[in-house]
């Protein structure tokens, strides 16, 4: 009748126990309770419960999921706090509890200090008398083992026979505690996937916005008629192309090779006429960041204490037209935000000297159709076109 009664007790805290897991999740409490009935029913000194994990070799290691704090120095205290809660692993094979994953059967050590399959204790470690180690398994698959120590007595057939209903349990919770990390870990992926496809499509349409916006850009500067309107055309683009830099269009004076201000947008302080000289990337014929001390040139036409510059030469049929800079903070997020435009920025100052170039040979064209080659005076067309224009003016 007494072994009945304890036999009820034990399904009672077993039910107890996996009906807790089951309302709170908890697995570490869970564990320890399963470890306090099995230390108890048995009347044992301490123990573990472990699940058996692999290296990516294959060769198994015991992942403690309750243990018996045992430390008998400040070291190991001090270990068993920082490792008991997320689990303390070992790997050592030669051991009692090892032979219980490598051979995946039950290990009766009751002199366990003479067993041939131990692998010793430290120094301090609390007294190793007796030893019973157990599998559980999922399905076929061994997933853990019970160890407990010191039983009055040793360990027998009828003691494991007693263990079997929390053996299994142990691998219900094992079982229990694998598919939530399964689940947890496809919720992670379903997540990044989420977010790098959020990311995508928020690329994919900034790169739409900004062939849409380079697309309009070439169209208003073909119907341009003169550098003014390009100029306009221009900055206006670039503001809506390059949000959140500050930028600068400079034009080149072909006699005096400086470069005098055409158009400016943010709250940059800009130079407003500089010799060409000045400009590393008119120097280099590519484009240039100058972003002071992490640079080991820098244009000498910005305020290189306070912003860091992007500087594209607008060069087209061989010919220098000016410069296109874009102007960012002096941290780190400007430069990066510098270093991702520059492409784009690359692409733009492309088209824009292409246009400029375009315009020049229109008025170069423009010029020779209203001028005599021989004297470089005025012709009849000259006079003809202003006396419409005039005429219509004074109408």
């Amino acid at each position: 009748m007494k072994e009945l009664a304890v036999n009820h007790s034990m399904l009672d805290n077993v039910s107890r126990i996996q009906s807790q897991f089951i309302l709170d999740a908890d697995a570490g409490a869970a564990f320890d309770a399963l470890l306090e009935q099995i230390l108890l029913m048995t009347d044992s000194e301490y123990g573990f419960i472990g699940e058996i994990n692999h290296q990516e070799d294959g060769t198994p290691f015991l992942r403690t999921q309750a243990i018996t704090n045992i430390a008998w120095n400040e070291e190991t205290r001090q270990f068993y706090e920082e490792h008991a809660p997320s689990g303390m692993e070992f790997f050592n094979l030669k051991t009692l509890f090892g032979s219980v994953m490598t051979s995946g059967k039950p290990v009766i050590a009751n002199d366990a200090m003479n067993d041939s399959r131990g692998g010793g204790i430290p120094e301090g470690h609390p007294a190793l008398n007796a030893f019973l180690g157990m599998p559980f398994h999922i399905g076929q698959r061994l997933a853990g083992m019970i160890g407990i120590a010191n039983r009055p007595g040793g360990s027998d057939d009828e003691i494991m026979q007693r263990l079997e209903p929390l053996l299994a349990t142990c691998g219900n919770l094992v079982g229990a505690l694998e598919s939530t990390r399964q689940r947890v870990a496809a919720e992670e992926a379903l997540r990044d996937a989420n977010e790098r496809l959020g990311e995508t499509v928020e690329q994919m349409t900034k790169r739409n916005d900004e062939v849409m916006l380079l697309s309009k850009l070439e169209e208003l500067m073909q119907a341009c008629d003169t550098h003014e309107e390009a100029h306009e055309v221009v900055a206006f683009i670039c503001r809506q192309l390059f949000p959140g830099l500050g930028g600068a269009l400079y034009g080149i004076e072909e006699h005096s090779k400086r470069l005098h201000l055409i158009d400016d947008w943010g709250d940059c302080n800009v130079a407003t006429v500089f010799a060409s000289m000045q400009c590393i990337a008119i120097r280099r014929g590519r484009p240039h960041i100058s972003a002071g001390a992490a640079s080991p040139l820098n244009c000498r036409h910005f305020d290189a204490a306070s912003y860091l510059s992007l500087c594209v030469p607008l060069i087209g049929k061989s010919e220098s037209f000016g410069v296109l800079e874009l102007i960012s903070s002096k941290t780190d997020e400007g430069r990066d935000a510098l270093e991702a435009v520059e492409e784009l920025a690359v692409t733009v100052g492309r088209r824009i000297a292409v246009t400029f170039a375009n315009l020049k040979l229109s008025e170069y064209f423009r010029e020779q159709s209203v001028r005599d080659p021989l004297t470089n005076l005025y012709n009849r067309r000259y006079m003809s076109e202003t006396l419409d224009r005039e005429l219509h003016r004074a109408s």
